[in-house]
């Protein structure tokens, strides 16, 4: 379901050849359109993992949850997932190829880093 009044669906929308007005990532305007989560910075530790806090609306809380104990129904009770856990799988779905090439450029060891998430989610 694509929200085309959230600003990150917005700026997906735009076809690549209209020129979107956009903010340079180092600029305060910018950094606070981000709500405090990310600061900018090309130096990070991409294998180290933050709390964050959302806000969101109490439907998708209840979907959120509903998906979780549809997943926890097929899963033995060692391996129980948790509101985390299908969060985090959703947001790494929504990462195409042509991003991780992209965000390597401006966060070098982003691929790697995917590559080990990747991998320790096999394991």
């Amino acid at each position: 379901m694509a929200n085309l009044h959230c600003h990150v669906a917005m700026a997906k929308s735009h076809p690549k050849d209209t020129q979107v007005p956009s903010t340079p990532p180092h600029d305060p305007l910018w950094q606070s359109r981000t709500a405090g989560i990310l600061p900018f910075s090309s130096r990070r530790d991409l294998l180290e993992r933050r709390v964050v806090q959302f806000e969101l609306p109490e439907f998708l809380l209840c979907a959120l949850e509903a998906r979780v104990a549809e997943a926890n129904q097929e899963l033995s009770s060692n391996d129980k997932a948790c509101l985390n856990d299908y969060v985090e799988s959703e947001l790494a779905n929504i990462i195409t190829l042509r991003d991780v090439a992209e965000l390597d450029l401006l966060f070098p060891g982003f691929s790697a880093a995917v590559e080990k998430w990747l991998s320790d989610i096999r394991s």
